[in-house]
């Protein structure tokens, strides 16, 4: 079923994103391939789900034929499977698309920090107590020093910690920021590697990271 669907859906992208980049059909295809054999949702329905509707609709097919041509079988008993393939491809451009702009806009950030003189030589950035702290290289917490200018907006938008920690990165524009202990899966980290190109490294076994 993986190589139907991912014929299905490699014909799906092209047609749909025409104008597109090779290389961004590819990623479409991919992201949506993931897709298709992780989630699930009100959408389309799971990997076994629809693998059982394939296998019982081949099965009945047969009790009543002795023979089945490949094509005509899906262009014409199967269509339930391209429309699942449709949204899964829908789903997967969105986040081919989200992706894309979150590029462009880090990349725009990046160009913007490596312009901007310096406040601090370094940041130390911690994970504590399920928090996001800022401190310099004498130890001392700046989080707030660099994070108050940015509350006002950050109330009225709804911005989290971790948008305001960005924030506050971007205003102190450190020389050189290292995490301490974080997570396993950080999109904060990933956002700050992308902003600070060059600038980062991460540290697991100092007194800070005692303290996370």
């Amino acid at each position: 079923m993986d190589e139907y669907e991912g014929v299905l859906i490699e014909r799906c992208v092209k047609n749909r994103y025409p104008f597109l980049e090779k290389s961004e059909r590819e990623r479409i295809c991919h992201i949506t391939k993931a897709l298709a054999k992780t989630e699930a949702d009100a959408l389309f329905p799971s990997y076994n789900e629809r693998f059982e509707f394939i296998k019982n609709a081949a099965l009945d097919y047969l009790l009543k034929n002795n023979s089945i041509v490949p094509g005509g079988f899906v262009d014409f008993r199967l269509r339930e499977v391209y429309y699942n393939v449709e949204e899964m491809v829908a789903r997967g451009a969105d986040r081919f698309f989200d992706e894309k702009e979150f590029e462009e806009f880090a990349y725009l950030l990046s160009t913007f920090v490596s312009e901007k003189k310096p406040k601090e030589a370094v940041i130390h950035l911690l994970w504590q107590n399920g928090k996001v702290r800022l401190f310099n290289k004498r130890g001392r917490d700046v989080t707030e020093k660099y994070e108050k200018e940015f509350y006002p907006a950050a109330l009225k938008k709804g911005l989290g910690e971790e948008d305001l920690a960005i924030s506050a990165l971007i205003s102190a524009a450190p020389e050189k920021i290292v995490f301490h202990s974080p997570p396993e899966k950080s999109p904060l980290k990933e956002t700050v590697e992308k902003i600070f190109d060059g600038r980062c490294k991460t540290c697991s076994s100092c007194s800070l990271c005692k303290k996370a």
